[in-house]
This record gives C-alpha cells, sequence and structure tokens, in this order.
C-alpha cells in the first residue's frame, strides 16, 4: 500500500505560495511496520497516537491549524516520526508561528536521508527557503539589564545583541535590574520587518556590605565624631592602678617612720654621776 498524501491548495488564509502537504500517516503501510518493532511500544499506544494523527489531519482540513498543532504535537511526542513532524511544521507554518516551523523543518531534513520522503523534502526545503525572508528579526540591545523576557520567555544571553527570529504579531519584553522590573515595553512585528529595541538603563546602586560588628547588632559601630587621643587614652592620672600604687607607697613610708622612732637610740652625752 502507497503513503496516502492529503494536498491542500492555497487560499486566501494560506500562507504559504505553494501547496502544502500534509501526510495521511494511518495509509502508511511500512511506517505502521517500523512502529510496531519501536521497542517498548504497545498496540493501545499506536492505537492512540493513529488516533490522535487522524484528528489533527481532520482539523487540519477544516482549517483549524491552532488544534492541528496541539493533536500532531501529542502524536509526536508519544511517537517520534519525521512525517509526522513534517505535518507538525506545516501547521505551525499556516498558523503564523513561522520561528517554530522553520525549527521543524530543519530538523526533519536532518533526521531523514536524501533518499526517503524525497517529495516531502523537497516541500520542506522549498518552506525554508520562504521562511528566511518572511521571518522578522529583533535585535536587542541594552546596558545595565540583568535579565530579560519575551512574551514571558527569558532571552538567553547569547541571543542579545543579535539579531533573532520572532513570530509576526503582538510582542511583550520586561527588562529586569537585581530580579527587580524595571522596564516594560510591547511592540508589534509584521513580516520580513527587522527591528532594533534600545533599553540603557541607570546603573545599579553599589551593595553596601555590612561588617560582622554591624550584622551582629544591626548598628554601626562607627563614631559619629573623630575619637580624642585622651578618649583612646586617658591621663596617667585619672588611671585607678596609678593611685593604687601610689597609696602603696605612702603605705609603705609611714611604716618606715614609725620603725624608725620605736628603735633606742645611743647616748653620746654626760651622765654626771656622783660616786658615794
Amino acid at each position: 500500500m502507497g503513503c496516502g498524501i492529503l494536498w491542500l491548495r492555497g487560499s486566501q488564509t494560506t500562507l504559504l505560495s505553494h501547496y502544502i502537504i500534509l501526510v495521511t500517516i494511518l495509509l502508511s503501510s511500512s511506517l505502521v511496520v517500523a512502529q510496531d518493532h519501536a521497542p517498548g511500544d504497545t498496540s493501545s499506544t499506536q492505537d492512540d497516537v493513529h488516533a490522535t494523527r487522524s484528528a489533527g489531519i481532520a482539523a487540519a482540513r477544516n482549517g483549524d491549524w491552532d488544534r492541528a498543532i496541539d493533536l500532531f504535537a501529542i502524536a509526536y511526542d508519544a511517537m517520534p516520526d519525521p512525517l509526522t513532524l513534517y505535518n507538525l511544521s506545516a501547521a505551525q507554518m499556516q498558523a503564523g508561528r513561522w520561528v517554530e516551523a522553520e525549527h521543524g523543518f530543519q530538523t526533519f531534513l536532518e533526521t531523514t536521508s536524501p533518499s526517503e520522503h524525497q517529495a516531502f523534502r523537497s516541500e520542506a526545503r522549498r518552506s525554508l527557503d520562504s521562511l528566511v525572508s518572511r521571518i522578522p528579526r529583533l535585535t536587542l540591545v541594552m546596558t545595565h539589564i540583568d535579565r530579560v523576557t519575551l512574551n514571558g520567555v527569558e532571552v538567553p544571553r547569547e541571543h542579545w545583541d543579535t539579531p533573532r527570529g520572532v513570530n509576526p504579531g503582538r510582542h511583550e519584553l520586561l527588562f529586569f535590574q537585581r530580579d527587580q522590573q524595571r522596564e516594560r515595553r510591547t511592540f508589534r512585528l509584521r513580516e520580513g520587518q527587522e527591528l532594533q529595541i534600545v533599553v540603557a538603563l541607570s546603573p545599579p546602586e553599589p551593595i553596601v556590605v555590612p561588617t560582622p560588628a554591624e550584622i551582629a547588632t544591626g548598628e554601626s559601630l562607627a563614631p559619629s565624631e573623630p575619637v580624642r587621643d585622651e578618649e583612646l587614652s586617658p591621663p596617667l592620672h585619672r588611671r585607678p592602678v596609678f593611685w593604687v600604687v601610689v597609696a602603696s607607697v605612702v603605705a609603705a613610708g609611714v611604716g618606715v617612720s614609725v620603725a624608725m622612732l620605736a628603735r633606742p637610740q645611743p647616748f653620746d652625752g654626760d651622765l654626771n654621776l656622783t660616786i658615794r
């Protein structure tokens, strides 16, 4: 059995200049056999993936591209398959999610050999060539910015100051400095537009690191006025040890004086004794 193909001719809502191919995986016997031999697969899982893919194709036929994207993504996550990825990328391209579609088509070409799925590889290459000139490009030039988010998703630093692909439509940028939002910008991108956004914030206030003593007491120990020398080293007569030494010397002197007065003194005069 051959591979069934659903051709969707371009309409007013179609963003491609050529036909978009949606592969009806359920008609491909070769893929079903390959899935049967995949390790860990069960028949119930295959049936669920089959039903999800079928629902995605039905949504694509009805032009419900957002639902088709959701269903193809569920099927691809449950059972990765190149043609399911192709369908997912084609639906993303129709819905204006060009950045995701570009990545999907590139992955499809990288994971398939030139000898297989030749028709789809050719369509993927044409889609990529079209997306190169159609995807808007955004460049961020920032000063004193620590972090930036685009539509709630953080922009990696390696993407700063370089053009990056962004889907057409309305977007929101939030700029942070020390984890605090400091700036907000909203803008709208058109097909093929190149936009540069410049944001320059004032440098943040320096962080004062408290000393260990300040951390313990919660107060600064630095005096409000210069400390005088006498406050750091009081005069000798104001020191208690000085008066202790003085008292000891005085007491010793008094003791010596008393001892000298109490000792008998020799008599050098004439006693005038009369012998009878």
